[in-house]
């Protein structure tokens, strides 16, 4: 599985730096046309790992991969209790599918590593989509591991546990194409200083109060995991597994930032009402970059169903 990182270039790497200022791009994308999974498409016999699907655009996710015709959905949530609430929806849309709940902290490393380890056991495993995801609007520091919270979640943990996955996509997905890995990301990325860039270590740069913003935080975790897995996909073939970042766009219900400022809370409401995918649309960003999009996205970061830079 394991590649030379001198050929490879991701296609968004490839495209020029956008210029679209962050008002400009959020309206373009939020008016972007959308285009729900091909009706040809059939995920029967396929499993498929969703973690954060207790609720918000995860659950939405796991709703259209069963609408597919996925045989085995596994979704990877905190709350157990939360989790089979959501499979008991689930199991509305179909009989015919295996629906599992799995305990997955991604805030606790050993949670994680315990969850892998529970992955070994699958007979089949074809998409992993990591939809799990935080922010805060104050400073909370991981009582396991010593960072910021946010930073945890959405970067340290998320790319640890692609690492764990990818061999056992490469090694149980079907043989006659690759494995997919889907990481969810996010346009605040885009236009995101990180002054962080020159501390040496880097992460617990991240960690003082002093100099914490949670918007700013958020967009910087999903930065890092942006160059991350653009970093990662040179050293992974895609004929074993295909990786990317999907960005489901400005979204109805969703929560994200409910533990932000009133102020910006406010504001937020106000954009997702007029501006806002519903939950259904924006999980079909998902399975567009985890299932119907193919080699083209390897390392690359899709938004509004195409590539971006």
């Amino acid at each position: 599985m394991v590649v030379g990182t001198s050929s490879f270039a991701s296609a968004s790497s490839k495209l020029s730096a956008l210029t679209l200022s962050p008002a400009r791009l959020l309206i373009t994308s939020q008016f972007s046309k959308p285009q729900l999974p091909p009706t040809s498409l059939d995920l029967s016999g396929q499993t498929a790992i969703v973690t954060g699907a207790n609720n918000g655009i995860g659950l939405a996710c796991a709703k259209l991969l069963l609408q597919q015709g996925l045989s085995h959905l596994i979704i990877a949530v905190r709350s157990e209790a939360k989790g089979h609430e959501a499979a008991q929806q689930l199991r509305q849309i179909t009989s015919d599918a295996k629906i599992e709940v799995w305990r997955l902290d991604m805030g606790s490393y050993i949670s994680i590593d315990a969850f892998a380890k529970r992955c070994k056991t699958l007979h089949r495993l074809d998409y992993a989509i990591l939809n799990a995801g935080m922010g805060n609007a104050t400073l909370q520091i991981n009582e396991s591991t010593g960072h910021e919270e946010t930073m945890q979640v959405n970067f340290l943990s998320t790319m640890y546990l692609s690492v764990l996955l990818l061999p056992l996509l490469k090694k149980k997905s079907l043989s006659s194409k690759p494995g997919r890995l889907a990481v969810v990301n996010s346009g605040t990325a885009m236009h995101c200083e990180l002054p962080e860039a020159k501390s040496d270590p880097l992460i617990p740069a991240f960690d003082s109060k002093v100099t914490f913003d949670g918007m700013s935080h958020y967009a910087k975790s999903k930065l890092l995991g942006q160059l991350f897995i653009d970093k990662l996909a040179r050293h992974v073939d895609s004929q074993d597994v295909i990786i990317n970042c999907v960005d489901p766009g400005l979204t109805k219900g969703t929560g994200l930032m409910d533990k932000s400022p009133i102020v910006m809370k406010i504001f937020m409401r106000i954009m997702t009402r007029f501006l806002g995918r519903t939950q259904e649309q924006a999980a079909s960003t998902y399975i567009d970059a985890a299932i119907v999009k193919g080699e083209e996205t390897h390392g690359s970061y899709v938004m509004d169903w195409r590539i971006y830079p």
